[in-house]
């Protein structure tokens, strides 16, 4: 038996307005459950991830599957708004998907939302035990200043590990950390948290990682910043010695966009990497 990760995400979900936000108190986060529904484990629960909102989602929480090619293994993947309405469901045989190229299965469902599947091999590295990471960010661009100038962006990050199938040529990033958002504030000094170095790299300390800077947004299609590519090994590298402030070793935020745009280089901040440890 094969150790897999399973992370799902999806499209086209339902949008929401003021009216059902802050009027009716209506909820619109929704969340994914997976359930194994024919062959030897048929009814296993495989779990259930975190709720969220946004018109595209993509769940941090990891899955674990064990299984291997001999096995057929039917996954179930319901999506559904936190009152327990039903979405979407979409079904893949746990071995087609990773088989897949890309090693992923989309599906377009009855109901107009698009769910996506990946699976990976959960260990390609030799490194095991828990990640300690802290992040301060430092002269974080400003992307909402308002009509008057007054206003602050609110900004968080996510971490995605790099899923690649060199085969197809498919490059994917899998999220699998979700920080919180800091309002108003363009040197936010967010949470420590600690990860599990399967879930946060594969067990392989130079896999690569992107971290991704938002600006946080009502309706959950939160804004992007900025990112940059590193590896839990050069974050280590290049930990803070003169404080939350250090610029020496920070990582530059990068914007996204074509590679034609003049301002494609342009720092939009730093990320001081106050703690960055494994035990």
């Amino acid at each position: 038996m094969t150790r897999y990760q399973l992370a799902i995400e999806a499209e086209n979900l339902p949008g929401t307005s003021l009216w059902s936000r802050w009027f009716a108190r209506e909820s619109h986060e929704v969340y994914a459950e997976i359930v194994v529904t024919g062959g030897p484990q048929q009814n296993t629960v495989i779990g259930r991830t975190e709720s969220h909102m946004g018109r595209r989602i993509q769940w941090i929480k990891t899955l674990f599957v064990e299984t291997d090619p001999s096995i057929y293994m039917p996954l179930t993947i319901r999506v559904y708004k936190v009152n327990g309405t039903l979405l979407g469901e979409m079904t893949a045989e746990a071995t087609a998907i990773f088989q897949s190229p890309g090693r992923f299965k989309t599906e377009k469902t009855a109901t107009g939302i698009i769910i996506t599947a990946s699976i990976e091999h959960s260990r390609k590295g030799s490194s095991h035990g828990t990640a300690e990471l802290h992040f301060r960010g430092l002269d974080i661009k400003n992307v909402e200043p308002g009509l008057l100038g007054l206003g602050r962006s609110d900004p968080g990050f996510e971490i995605s590990k790099k899923s690649l199938d060199t085969t197809a040529g498919v490059v994917r990033w899998i999220t699998v950390y979700r920080s919180e958002y800091i309002m108003n504030h363009l040197n936010p000094h967010w949470k420590e948290f600690t990860m599990d170095l399967e879930e946060l790299c594969y067990c392989d300390l130079d896999w690569p990682l992107l971290i991704r800077v938002f600006d946080y947004q009502a309706n959950g299609n939160h804004r992007v910043i900025g990112s940059f590519e590193t590896t839990l090994q050069l974050m280590m590298n290049n930990v803070s010695v003169r404080g939350n402030a250090d610029r020496r070793t920070a990582f530059e935020i990068l914007k996204e966009g074509e590679d034609d745009n003049q301002n494609l280089h342009m720092t939009r901040g730093l990320i001081v990497i106050v703690k960055a440890v494994y035990h």
